[in-house]
């Protein structure tokens, strides 16, 4: 009987209010659902984030420190020498990469992909590049002296000798010879944990202007030279004479004149070394450029330019010499 009055009941409800119950009812749910799993919402404005000259400079070196960045990542841990499907993968996944080789802890080459590749190269500078800094001798000797020595064992200065490449990190050097610049990225090989030779892996840092949007507003730098002046020739003579490895002991990015414009700029540093990239400000003369707005591009042609033509990007082909531990190439 309580079944049958409340069907009776229910029938009798009009259907407008019966709508209207239910339409109540999702919206309760909603509103709780809503409350108990919140759906949060980005907010992809650029200008919301940053100010103009750090969007512009994020526009155009991006898709070229990108490339750099993956480089690195794949040589670092690689602290003994790769087997040779290694080598061939560094070829396909990086085609603007000059070439590599491998040399032994006394600098003579072992390996040389390609074996005709003219630009000079100084390896005793590479290996040179793992003797410990001033800093990191005074820590390895405080570290030394803290640790429990026999009583017969005098600590003397050789001793406390931090070795050499003490950290296995990837780091670089640039050199420029008329047939223009080239960075050398070296990762020390163990034996043992045994200092044992370095892999080396070499670029013409203009070949990465194929991945901006606008090679025409980025400059190129190190330390001592400018490498791509871009659209800014006159002010690239002014930025190459600043004391660029003082402004880098304390600092990573910042703006600096020349040529009274101010240039925002960034450093991506490659372990005591540092590739810098910079740009103008953009002015009230300045439109923004469409690299702020518009998608990179996967591929822009470089520029030419009346300093430093950028000659057509390495396409190297993986090596077909055997690496070390098979025949190795002569040089």
């Amino acid at each position: 009987m309580a079944c049958s009055l409340a069907l009776s009941s229910c029938s009798a409800i009009p259907d407008s209010v019966a709508g209207s119950v239910k339409g109540t009812m999702r919206e309760g749910k909603q509103m709780w659902k809503d409350l108990l799993e919140p759906r949060p919402e980005l907010v992809l404005d650029p200008a919301a984030f940053g100010e103009a000259q750090e969007r512009k400079l994020a526009a155009l070196l991006k898709p070229v420190d990108e490339q750099v960045y993956q480089l690195t990542v794949y040589m670092d841990g690689e602290d003994k020498l790769p087997p040779e499907s290694w080598f061939r993968r560094l070829f396909e996944r990086f085609s603007w990469i000059s070439g590599v080789m491998v040399l032994d802890r006394s600098g003579s080459v072992l390996f040389q992909h390609p074996m005709d590749f003219s630009k000079p190269v100084d390896t005793a500078a590479l290996i040179a590049l793992g003797e410990p800094t001033e800093k990191e001798r005074q820590r390895y000797m405080a570290y030394m002296e803290q640790q429990d020595r026999p009583a017969e064992e005098n600590a003397t200065e050789e001793s406390l000798e931090p070795p050499v490449w003490l950290d296995h990190k990837v780091r670089a050097m640039s050199n420029n010879s008329t047939m223009g610049p080239e960075i050398f990225l070296a990762q020390p090989l163990f034996r043992k944990n045994d200092f044992d030779g370095l892999m080396v892996v070499h670029f013409d840092p203009r070949n990465l202007l194929k991945f901006c949007p606008s090679p025409d507003e980025l400059m190129l730098m190190t330390q001592e030279q400018v490498i791509w002046t871009s659209k800014y020739h006159d002010a690239a003579s002014t930025m190459s004479t600043l004391p660029w490895a003082d402004i880098l002991a304390t600092r990573v990015y910042g703006t600096v004149q020349a040529h009274d414009r101010n240039f925002y700029w960034l450093g991506r540093n490659l372990g005591r070394y540092s590739l810098i990239y910079a740009t103008a400000e953009p002015g009230e003369d300045e439109p923004a450029s469409p690299a702020q707005t518009a998608a990179v591009p996967e591929a822009a042609p470089a520029p030419e330019d009346a300093g430093a033509t950028a000659p057509a990007p390495h396409q190297e082909s993986a090596p077909e010499a055997t690496v070390p531990g098979g025949a190795a190439s002569p040089q």
